[in-house]
């Protein structure tokens, strides 16, 4: 089944100087407001739960095992680069990406009604790695 994808043209994303965390913040505030998803969930390898943009209650504690699980599933299948979308319910979305820095593996997810166009997911993943690199926390 084909995924309905969202058509939009990524500015770029200004990466801001300061700790981990504020580059964090800043990156999932570019693809809230660009992408105007559901929410936004950031997971390390360990399915946590490192960041969230209007993290649902009912998907909190279930978001980051998913990401881990659609990350341990490429690497089966070997699907590469990790990123994909895949249905959550009948109206909702979950497009994802994973990234491998020094810091660790992590998967950001983004939960829409439409999935993020895999151009678009790609520059999303690029823009986590350069995110995530050799900072401190």
């Amino acid at each position: 089944v084909a995924v309905p994808e969202v058509e939009v043209d990524l500015p770029p994303f200004e990466l801001p100087r300061g700790s981990v965390f504020q580059r964090v913040q800043a990156l999932c505030g570019w693809i809230d407001t660009c992408l105007t998803p559901a929410s936004v969930y950031l997971a390390d390898e360990h399915g946590l739960l490192v960041h969230g943009i209007r993290s649902r209650v009912e998907y909190g504690a279930v978001m980051a095992p998913l990401l881990q699980a659609m990350r341990q599933m490429a690497q089966a299948l070997g699907v590469h680069p990790h990123r994909g979308s895949v249905f959550v319910r009948d109206s909702e979305v979950l497009s994802w990406v994973e990234c491998v820095t020094p810091l660790g593996q992590f998967c950001l997810g983004i939960l829409s009604p439409l999935a993020v166009r895999d151009d678009d997911l790609a520059r999303v993943q690029v823009e986590l790695a350069r995110t995530l690199e050799g900072g401190t926390t």
